[in-house]
């Protein structure tokens, strides 16, 4: 078993699909209880239910995803900064399928978290969560 694997065997990508298809699957229905009943903007509803998104993915990819070794305060600034990089891929990608290309927000809203997910997941493995184990420039550098 890899460093990168706990004892179930799951690596970090698929812990972290896991992490996010739960709480994300929760986040897209309030973002349609917003947009389609409430009537919010779609940009707005998006900002708002990222937002929450941050708070709800920080414990379980720090605790079980990726198993943090650092400080929670080095972490949670890395983590902050990496999902404020994914907020700009998720509403750019929203507002240029939606506004642009006349892509129906839901489906633009599913293809911009998807970009979005893909983006976080790199950053957070090769530079929020690093394993100190890693060796090379990189890995010192830190």
């Amino acid at each position: 078993m890899s460093d990168r694997e706990n004892k179930s065997g799951l690596t970090p990508l698929f812990r972290y699909l896991l992490v996010g298809g739960s709480v994300n699957s929760f986040l897209f229905s309030i973002y349609c209880a917003m947009t389609i009943v409430g009537e919010t903007p779609p940009i707005v509803a998006t900002s708002v239910v990222y937002a929450l998104g941050i708070a709800l993915t920080y414990i379980g990819n720090a605790s079980w995803s990726f198993k943090r070794e650092r400080s929670h305060i080095q972490s949670v600034l890395r983590y902050i900064i990496v999902y404020v990089l994914g907020y700009l891929v998720q509403a750019g990608a929203l507002l240029v399928l939606h506004n642009k290309c006349g892509v129906p927000h839901l489906i633009a809203q599913i293809c911009a978290m998807l970009g979005a997910a893909l983006t976080i997941f790199a950053l957070l493995s090769y530079w929020v969560f690093r394993s100190s184990q890693r060796s090379g420039p990189q890995a010192e550098a830190e």
